[in-house]
């Protein structure tokens, strides 16, 4: 007759060589970081050329934007960043001076003018203390380009840099 020790040893799965083998890799798998994974809803503090401070937190990104006369063999791709002001300096730039998208392969795109659609272009930025705006900034890239990083750098390119992985 069978005991209830018995029972429960003939539920409990053998442990064969390929099993051990994918519970490693697993394992291995949950714990390494995602090397493929985006930074969408990461957040950096940066520094003004005048001591103003921002947090930038990329919200996403958006590819083959339509809408818009971006040129022959080019695209739209847009980036939505929130940007608070968590300093006591007030903040005044102009974010289509600040954000490049770098591609693939080397190069890099700047902020495009585009009006009229879902990712119009942002002439200047104030934000006093306490204050947060989610703006969109439009990337008119080759078309084929593929888009690694979103890099974002206070006071039109001369205050703190901050990089966000894109893919």
């Amino acid at each position: 007759m069978d005991t209830p020790r018995d029972a429960r040893r003939a539920r409990r799965p053998r442990l064969t060589p390929g099993r051990i083998a994918l519970a490693v890799a697993l394992s291995a798998l949950a714990s390494a970081p995602l090397a493929l994974a985006s930074d969408i809803g990461r957040s950096h503090v940066l520094t003004g050329q005048s001591g103003e401070r921002v947090r930038v937190t990329l919200r996403g990104a958006r590819d083959n934007v339509g809408g818009y006369d971006v040129g022959a063999g080019k695209r739209l791709y847009c980036v939505t960043v929130s940007v608070s002001n968590v300093g006591s300096k007030r903040f005044s730039d102009a974010p289509a001076n600040d954000g490049v998208v770098v591609v693939r392969g080397g190069g890099e795109e700047h902020a495009s003018i585009a009006t009229g659609g879902s990712c119009d272009t942002l002439g200047l930025l104030k934000l006093t203390h306490g204050q947060h705006r989610t703006i969109t900034l439009p990337f008119a890239l080759r078309k084929g380009a593929r888009p690694e990083s979103f890099e974002f750098t206070t006071s039109s390119g001369y205050g703190q840099k901050g990089v966000w992985k894109l893919s």
